[in-house]
């Protein structure tokens, strides 16, 4: 028979299978699929607990049971039963019922009930062994990667007429490290510069205007001497990174605000070295624990959450590119991963976008 310990570690296990198979059937738009994992994962989660405190778990799908078994241990479990004893009949209906097919809507709530649930059941049980934390967390790494799902049709540029030979093709999302490429090409050889419109494009989209603004900043580049300027202060920032590089680089895209577009073109054009920066980078490293350890600088944020382009902002995002450093290389030497800062910022801005829990070495 195996040790109770053991049989905690399985189970957890096993949920941490199921929150990534839920991860991916709601990517790929099999809804009922990720509503049957989030409620296999609670449930594995809580049987997990019950088994830890001693108390054998009942045999059955019905969440509401389970979770009064860990009430009556931990009173704090109550807390969890608005969020997870709807999920109970998705151990069923989904695989049964012909006529259930739940909304991306559903699958959403369903999916951050999971995380909320375990969460709140990890933080009651002992530590893992750490070559299971190890595993585990290269799984979500992963996992957050590979559902970077960010497709832009760059065709649906309103001016796209002006500009024969671009904007005329769909970003797959795993076509963007060839975008990358391009881009580089451009600024190294120096043409075109639609390329920099269409990285601009690509990073906007679906914000106000942002056909006009992709537009204005083709017309500010247009002039040859603005954009050698472009690619001549850009090269700058990359070489050194300083506030006042940047400041430079900013002023060379034509451009009195923003923060965003400029690290994206950054990270375009050195993605081995540095990041990008948005509100959902920002967000997620001002809630980042380590980085309140560090008392690292945080970024300088509006209400709505963009990043204001003031100098602690931008250390801030020093800070940020030299923990994306590290964590690639933590990546590379524990889970294989031959990763650049670039592909930990997207990892991040998904996790971040689609609630996905990471674990940092």
């Amino acid at each position: 028979m195996k040790a109770k310990a053991d049989l905690v570690r399985g189970w957890v296990r096993k949920a941490e299978s199921d929150m990534l198979a839920m991860d991916a059937s709601f990517e790929t738009g099999a809804y009922d699929a990720a509503c049957f994992h989030a409620q296999q994962a609670v449930e594995k989660l809580l049987k997990a607990f019950l088994i830890h405190s001693g108390l054998p778990p009942i045999h059955t799908h019905n969440l509401a049971r389970l979770l009064d078994q860990c009430t009556s241990i931990d009173p704090d479990f109550g807390t969890l039963s608005q969020a997870v004893v709807p999920l109970t009949p998705f151990a069923v209906e989904v695989r049964y019922d012909d006529d259930f097919w739940p909304t991306r809507e559903v699958a959403e709530e369903a999916r951050l009930a999971a995380r909320k649930a375990q969460a709140f059941v990890l933080n009651r049980l002992p530590e893992p062994n750490p070559s299971l934390v190890r595993e585990t967390a290269c799984q979500q790494w992963r996992s957050a990667r590979d559902s970077f799902d960010w497709r832009v049709d760059l065709s649906a540029f309103k001016h796209k007429g002006d500009y024969p030979g671009y904007f005329d093709r769909v970003i797959e999302p795993q076509e963007v490290t060839a975008f990358e490429d391009q881009f580089r090409s451009a600024v190294e050889s120096g043409s075109p510069y639609e390329r920099a419109g269409e990285v601009y494009f690509w990073k906007t989209i679906g914000t106000p205007k942002h056909s006009e603004k992709t537009q204005q900043l083709l017309k500010h580049l247009r002039p040859p001497e603005r954009w050698e300027a472009f690619r001549q202060a850009l090269r700058a920032l990359s070489r050194d990174p300083s506030f006042g590089n940047f400041e430079g680089f900013r002023k060379a895209c034509g451009q009195k605000g923003g923060f965003a577009t400029q690290t994206c073109f950054l990270a375009f054009f050195d993605p081995a070295r540095f990041p990008m920066a948005d509100k959902r980078i920002a967000s997620w490293w001002r809630d980042y624990p380590d980085r309140a350890k560090r008392d690292s600088p945080r970024f300088c944020q509006r209400e709505d959450g963009w990043i204001m382009p003031c100098e602690e902002s931008w250390r801030a995002y020093l800070a940020w590119t030299d923990y994306c450093r590290r964590q690639a290389e933590s990546l590379k030497a524990r889970c294989g991963l031959g990763w650049r800062p670039r592909d930990v910022e997207l990892a991040v801005w998904v996790a971040q976008r689609k609630s996905i829990r990471l674990e940092c070495f």
